[in-house]
């Protein structure tokens, strides 16, 4: 038993030996008591960081790796190349739209009555399982045209989904009057109905 546990120990310090020095993209990865670790810090914290015991098994890691220099810098001009099309396209978006700044526009504000945690003296309590909402027909003057910052590609098509009035309201929530005084009145109902029926569950 104590010869096999003496060539274990002897075969582990040859692999340590054998490791060498990986030269990719640039950076010198050194390996670390007989393993390789990745340097550009893609392991979940939540987890211990894992190692590589074979030259191999860590160059295919780092080929695949979602956080090594290439991949970053590639991705940085995507998005450059994304915001600067943005930028156009929004430019010749702009004139489209039918509201203008000093506009009065009409459209349904939520509401929340009672939300489902609350304060008791130190501590955040969970007092009940849905929200108690209500939804307000709410008149505004648009005093500011801005837009999301997109996370794909934007066309003319599909640029109004990004479109922010007053830094919250979209396009698609303005209407008129009376039809933000009934959606408003239809989901303060909805909503009732929807907390009844969860309670009748439970």
């Amino acid at each position: 038993m104590v010869k096999f546990m003496v060539k274990l120990m002897i075969m582990k310090e040859k692999i340590k030996i054998e490791l060498k020095p990986i030269e990719f993209e640039g950076i010198i990865i050194k390996p670390s008591r007989g393993v390789y670790k990745c340097p550009f810090n893609c392991a979940n914290p939540s987890y211990p960081t894992p190692k590589w015991k074979t030259e191999k098994g860590f160059i295919r890691h780092l080929e695949s790796c979602y956080n090594r220099p290439s991949i970053i810098a590639k991705q940085k001009e995507e998005k450059t190349q994304m915001l600067d099309d943005f930028e156009k396209i929004k430019h010749e978006y702009l004139p489209t739209i039918k509201y203008k700044i000093g506009d009065n526009i009409w459209w349904v504000r939520r509401i929340v009555v009672k939300d489902t945690h609350e304060w008791r003296f130190n501590r955040f309590v969970r007092v009940r399982y849905e929200p108690i909402l209500k939804f307000e027909a709410q008149k505004s003057i648009i005093s500011s045209v801005d837009f999301e910052e997109p996370f794909g590609n934007v066309t003319l098509d599909n640029i109004e989904r990004l479109v922010l009035f007053n830094n919250s309201i979209r396009l698609s929530d303005i209407m008129s009057k009376d039809d933000a005084i009934r959606v408003a009145k239809e989901k303060t109902l909805a909503d009732e109905k929807w907390r009844d029926e969860c309670s009748s569950y439970r």
